[in-house]
């Protein structure tokens, strides 16, 4: 079996066009803890998220793999483990972009359970107005265009 130890990639982080510093990161770990670690070692308490950008001179695309694009990482890829990226032993340069987001939590509105159907008595009655009896046929002009 072999070691998770030999099962690791190299980040180097910059932030604001400076080296800030070099992780190794197992390939069992998520790109949100990632991210999570880097926030609580380079900006502490000032910002709560960061946005990963990547500026490696080199796109590795493996095959049946997925693959860490030029620019901005999308955060539909949070979940992801890095051995789903990547293989072993390879260095990655990424931007750092800190930031804070506002969490809103869902208004009582939202959470509201209808009470009432989705008809309205007026609707109903102004259907049953219009419903024609099916063994007459109506012509329209619409139905039919000219030649």
């Amino acid at each position: 079996m072999e070691e998770i130890v030999d099962k690791s990639v190299t980040f180097n982080i910059f932030y604001e066009n400076n080296l800030c510093k070099t992780y190794t990161f197992y390939l069992h770990e998520k790109i949100i803890d990632i991210k999570n670690k880097i926030l609580k070692d380079l900006f502490e308490e000032k910002f709560n998220y960061i946005s990963l950008e990547n500026i490696s001179p080199r796109i590795y695309k493996d095959f049946g793999k997925l693959f860490f694009d030029k620019g901005i990482m999308p955060d539909t890829n949070n979940n992801f483990k890095l051995d789903q990226f990547t293989i072993e032993n390879r260095t990655f340069d990424f931007n750092v972009y800190p930031k804070n987001i506002v969490i809103q939590e869902k208004k009582e509105e939202e959470k509201r359970v209808r009470t009432k159907p989705m008809y309205t008595e007026p609707y109903v009655k102004e259907t049953k107005k219009n419903i024609v009896d099916k063994n007459i046929f109506v012509f329209k002009d619409d139905d039919f265009p000219s030649l």
